[in-house]
C-alpha cells in the first residue's frame, strides 16, 4: 500500500507539475499570440484616429501574424500616401478656388469699370451728337428708320412729328423723294461704299438744303449723316451771281479796250513818227537827247498799250489764230538779230539752236509765236546779268496726231523764288526782282501763257534762285513745202 500511495503521490505530483507546465506554456503561447494582435489593434485605432506617421509593426514569431502585420503595414502606408495626396489635392483645390474667386472678383470689377466707361462714353457720344451740326440716321434695306436724332427739328432737316423708329421713308416723304433716297441706300448696300448726296426739302414752307454722307454698317443697314448747308448754298448762289456780274463787267471792259485799239494807237504812232522825223534832221545834241527820250517813252507806252489790248482781246474772247506758212530758219534768225545787240550790251552769250529733225517750213500763227518768244527772251535778257541765254527748238515728245515743236528758253539769271511761281502767270503780277527793276507791266508772261494755250500748248517753268530759269512749251504745227512759203519780211512789233 505504501508503494501504491507513493506512486500515487508521485503520479499526482507529476500531473500537477505537468499541468503547471502546460498552463505556463499556454500562457506564454497565448501571450505570444495576443501581443502582436493587440499591437495591430492599437495601430488600427491610431489609424482610425488619423495618426498615419507611426512606425511599421514588426512581428517575427508567427508566420501568419507576420504576413498579417506586413499587410497591415502596407495598408497603413497606402492609406498614408492616399491621405497625403488627398491633402495635396485639397490644398491645390483650395488654391484654385481662391485663384478663381480672385479672378471672378477681378472680372466683376473689370465688368463694372467697363460698364461705367461705356456709360460715360455713351453720355459723351450723346453730348457730342447733340452738339455737332450733323444729324445721324440709321436705315435698314427697306428704308425703315432704325435710329433717329433727337435734335433734328432744331436744324430744320426733317419734321420730327413725322419721323418715328420703324417708319419707312415712304411714310415720311413724297414718293419721288423716297425713291431717290432708297436708290442711294440700295447703291450703298450693293457697293459697300460711301455715297455722297446733296438734296433739298421743303420744310415748314422753306427750302432746306442738306449734304449727306451714306455709309454701310453691314449688309442690311446704313448710317445717313446729314448737314444743313442752306447758308452755304445761298452764299454759292450769291457768289455765282456776283461772278456773273463781274464777268459781264470784265467783258464790257475788255470789249471797250479792244474796240479802242485804233483810237489809242493812232495818235501815239503819229507822235512816234514825228519824233523819228525830227531825229533825222536834228543837229543839236541836247535836242537829239530829248527826241530820243520822246521816242523811248513812246515805244514803251506803245508796248504797254499793245500788251493791254492783247490781254483785253483774250479776255473778251476776240483773240483768234491766224496760221501762216513761214520759214522757221528766217524766223529764228530775225529773232536772234532783234536781241543780239541787247545781249552784247550786257556781255551775254545768246544762242538759238534748231535740232536737225525740226522741219524748216511750217504753218503756225507766226505773230503770236513771235510775241511769246519776244516776251520770254525780253525777260531772260532783263534778268540775266552774266552767263548765257539759250533758245532750243526740238521735235515735241508728247503723243499727238500732228507734229509738235518744243521751244525752250533757258538763262543763267537771277531765278524765281518758289513762292512766286504760283502767281507768275497772273496779269499785272511781277516777281520781287521785276518790281525792283521798275521795268515791265507784269503782262508779258500772262499774255504768253494765254497765247500758248490758244495755239494748243501749255507753258511750264522751272527755276532756282541764283541759278536761272527755264521756260518751255510745245505747240502743234503744220509741215509745208518750201514752194508754199512766200518770201517776205516778217511783221515786227515793238519789243516791250
Amino acid at each position: 500500500m505504501a508503494t501504491i500511495d507513493a506512486n500515487t503521490q508521485k503520479t499526482i505530483g507529476l500531473c500537477v507539475l505537468a499541468l503547471g507546465m502546460a498552463i505556463g506554456l499556454g500562457i506564454l503561447a497565448a501571450r505570444s499570440l495576443t501581443q502582436p494582435i493587440l499591437t495591430l489593434v492599437t495601430a488600427s485605432h491610431k489609424i482610425a484616429l488619423g495618426k498615419f506617421d507611426q512606425p511599421p509593426i514588426q512581428v517575427s514569431s508567427i508566420r501568419e501574424l507576420k504576413i498579417l502585420a506586413d499587410s497591415f503595414n502596407h495598408m497603413s502606408h497606402e492609406i498614408q500616401q492616399s491621405r497625403s495626396q488627398l491633402e495635396e489635392y485639397a490644398r491645390s483645390l483650395e488654391q484654385r478656388v481662391l485663384d478663381r474667386t480672385q479672378d471672378l472678383a477681378k472680372e466683376v470689377q473689370d465688368r463694372q469699370q467697363a460698364e461705367e466707361q461705356a456709360t460715360a462714353a455713351t453720355a459723351q457720344l450723346n453730348a457730342v451728337l447733340a452738339a455737332m451740326n450733323e444729324l445721324i440716321f440709321v436705315f435698314d434695306r427697306a428704308g425703315r428708320h432704325l435710329k433717329i436724332p433727337a435734335t433734328g427739328h432744331k436744324m430744320l432737316l426733317y419734321n420730327p412729328s413725322q419721323v418715328r423708329i420703324g417708319r419707312s421713308l415712304y411714310e415720311v416723304f413724297p414718293a419721288e423723294i423716297a425713291d431717290r433716297f432708297m436708290s442711294h441706300i440700295q447703291q450703298t448696300l450693293d457697293t459697300q461704299t460711301t455715297q455722297s448726296v446733296e438734296y433739298s426739302l421743303i420744310i415748314n414752307g422753306q427750302e432746306i438744303w442738306s449734304d449727306a454722307s451714306i455709309s454701310p454698317i453691314d449688309q442690311n443697314s446704313v448710317v445717313w449723316v446729314a448737314r444743313n448747308v442752306t447758308a452755304r448754298k445761298h452764299a454759292e448762289q450769291e457768289l455765282k451771281q456776283a461772278k456773273l456780274a463781274a464777268d459781264a463787267a470784265s467783258r464790257a471792259k475788255s470789249e471797250f479796250l479792244a474796240n479802242m485799239s485804233h483810237e489809242l494807237r493812232s495818235p501815239l504812232n503819229a507822235i512816234l513818227g514825228f519824233a523819228q522825223l525830227l531825229s533825222r534832221h536834228s543837229q543839236k545834241p541836247d535836242e537829239q537827247e530829248n527826241i530820243d527820250i520822246i521816242i523811248r517813252s513812246g515805244e514803251h507806252l506803245l508796248a504797254l498799250i499793245n500788251s493791254v489790248l492783247d490781254l483785253s482781246k483774250i479776255e473778251a474772247g476776240r483773240a483768234t489764230l491766224t496760221p501762216t506758212d513761214f520759214d522757221l530758219d528766217y524766223f529764228l534768225d530775225d529773232l536772234g538779230a532783234m536781241f543780239h545787240l541787247r545781249a552784247v550790251q550786257k556781255n551775254l552769250h545768246l544762242e538759238i539752236d534748231r535740232a536737225p529733225n525740226v522741219p524748216r517750213f511750217i504753218q503756225a500763227d507766226q505773230t503770236k509765236l513771235r510775241q511769246v518768244l519776244i516776251n520770254l527772251l525780253s525777260n531772260a535778257v532783263k534778268f540775266t546779268d552774266r552767263g548765257s541765254i539759250v533758245v532750243t527748238i526740238e521735235r515735241g515728245t508728247l503723243p499727238s496726231p500732228v507734229p509738235l515743236l518744243s521751244f525752250t528758253i533757258a538763262d543763267t539769271g537771277q531765278g524765281i523764288a518758289p513762292a512766286e511761281l504760283a502767281t507768275l502767270f497772273e496779269a499785272f503780277v511781277q516777281t520781287a526782282t521785276g518790281k525792283s527793276t521798275h521795268e515791265g507791266t507784269g503782262l508779258g508772261l500772262s499774255i504768253s501763257q494765254k497765247f500758248v494755250q490758244l495755239m494748243g500748248g501749255k507753258i511750264t517753268v522751272h527755276s532756282e534762285v541764283g541759278h536761272g530759269s527755264r521756260f518751255a512749251f510745245q505747240i502743234p504745227v503744220g509741215v509745208v513745202e518750201a514752194a508754199q512759203v512766200k518770201p517776205k519780211q516778217p511783221s515786227r512789233r515793238v519789243v516791250p
